[in-house]
């Protein structure tokens, strides 16, 4: 039985919503997370890294499942259940001087916080794949 798990990105205005059906624990899918946004030079840079793994060598590691705009009083998508056992929210923004925050959370299925933070988006990603790596399934 696979480990499911959502994966939700905020850019801009617009919230996209990936899939995946196996290894979505803090230890796999946390990791390929962090790394991804390691290796992003910014928030588009890192769609595109999370888009090439929809498909990889006629498997996909992630679906991607919608795309809509958002709107906090309209649209929660906290509340959609594709009955996973994680959820990982990763919002961008920009500071006062222009640099990209990256605002991440992790819940289990209960939808408690595994972990939480915010800060430039290389920080966060040295963080969440120290944090990560300690994790067992």
């Amino acid at each position: 039985m696979g480990t499911r798990s959502i994966v939700h990105i905020k850019n801009n205005d617009k919230v996209y919503t990936y899939y995946r059906q196996c290894d979505g624990y803090l230890n796999i899918a946390g990791q390929d997370l962090a790394d991804l946004l390691k290796t992003s030079k910014n928030s588009s840079n890192f769609l595109n890294l999370i888009n090439h793994l929809v498909y990889n060598d006629g498997d996909y590691i992630y679906e991607h499942r919608d795309t809509h705009n958002f709107c906090d009083m309209e649209y929660n998508y906290l509340s959609e259940n594709y009955n996973q056992e994680y959820t990982y929210n990763i919002i961008f923004s920009k500071d006062e001087n222009n640099k990209t925050v990256c605002d991440l959370t992790a819940y289990n299925n209960d939808m408690d916080i595994l972990y939480s933070a915010k800060n430039y988006k290389n920080i966060v990603a040295d963080n969440f794949l120290n944090y990560c790596k300690q994790q067992r399934n």
